[in-house]
């Protein structure tokens, strides 16, 4: 019953860390393959190194399959440290912006959490996230969360200015939207039309 509850928890703890890493892996430029594959390797060696560790606690007498459990919880392990470290600990001072192209918008929907009882949660009411598609200068394409209020005057085909901070390694590290653009992206669209439709008439004009 003891091992039973022990791997229960382990297989919770291992589920938390790879959403959180596969989740993050949108703020962090970095290839999400690299980063599984090099944690994957250190997380063997450490279930390699704690195998005796994990025999006892698991009270699997296996050691192939010791390890490689160990192995799967570790990859987790290692690989949500890199990205929380990076997002934590990215260096302020080092901010930049880069310009980015939109490839896509899209929207998701979603549902809050609804408590019926003590111990019960059903399905809540439903509400929608923002997303664009970007494509850096170094080839990769990330999706990026957003404002309502900022997706709606973003279009397929922008180049927008995206905010950045180096990270550990010098890892570039995504920190939104640069603030310029949320506030003078729409006056600025509005503001070409109404000049193409003066240009037009002063030229009908003359004709």
């Amino acid at each position: 019953m003891k091992n039973s509850t022990l791997l229960g928890v382990a297989a919770g703890i291992a589920a938390v860390t790879y959403i959180c890493a596969f989740a993050l892996r949108n703020y962090v430029l970095v290839d999400f393959v690299v980063v599984m594959g090099i944690s994957g390797v250190i997380g063997l060696l450490s279930a390699v190194a704690l195998s005796a560790v994990i025999r006892k606690w698991t009270g699997i007498n296996n050691l192939s399959l010791c390890i490689l459990i160990g192995g799967i919880f570790m990859t987790g392990i290692f690989a949500s440290i890199f990205y929380t470290s990076n997002m934590l600990y990215a260096d302020h001072d080092s901010e930049y912006t880069e310009k980015a192209c939109v490839v896509r918008k899209y929207q998701e929907t979603h549902y809050k959490s609804k408590r019926i009882t003590r111990k019960t949660y059903a399905r809540g009411e439903p509400y929608q996230e923002y997303y664009i598609e970007l494509n850096y200068s170094n080839g990769m394409t990330r999706s990026l969360l957003i404002k309502r209020s900022i997706y709606k005057y973003i279009h397929k085909g922008d180049s927008i200015d995206i905010k950045f901070q180096r990270g550990i390694l010098g890892i570039p590290v995504i920190k939104g939207i640069d603030g310029k653009l949320q506030k003078n992206q729409a006056p600025t669209r509005k503001l070409h039309r109404r000049n193409t439709i003066i240009d037009s008439k002063y030229k009908n004009r003359q004709i």
